[in-house]
């Protein structure tokens, strides 16, 4: 792997680790066992009441898949977010995440590989200018 992308990968991953923590702390929305009820909602993983959004899962798959996809091939795009929502609906399957936080989380996740390739593009740009 080039070493561009594991720059801006571990870039990526520091705002999405970051932001995600913050967004929760900020937020705390609670999560379907606490709103519907822990009698209603079959979780499978670990039970917790809070903090549901943004999915910490979501947004690390899709932020993953967005930086490792840049100037890929279509089948490792298909591959790495087909992987991205399967991550994202197992969230929901197993009773941890509402559909609309791992949308939301998602888009975040997404956001953050975006912008983190294009924050290097143009910090390189500039380098190469001078």
């Amino acid at each position: 792997m080039p070493l561009k992308y594991l720059i801006v990968y571990g870039i990526a991953v520091f705002i999405d680790f970051s932001l995600v923590e913050a967004l929760k702390g900020w937020l705390h929305v609670p999560r379907p066992a606490a709103a519907i009820g822990i009698d209603q909602v079959r979780v499978l993983v670990e039970l917790k009441l809070k903090d549901t959004i943004p999915s910490g899962h979501a947004t690390f798959s899709f932020m993953t898949a967005t930086v490792l996809s840049f100037n890929r091939s279509n089948i490792w795009k298909f591959c790495l977010y087909l992987f991205a929502l399967l991550v994202a609906y197992s969230r929901i399957y197993v009773g941890a995440h509402y559909p609309l936080d791992v949308v939301v989380s998602g888009i975040l996740g997404a956001s953050i590989g975006y912008a983190t390739w294009e924050g290097y593009r143009g910090i390189t740009g500039l380098i190469r200018q001078k």
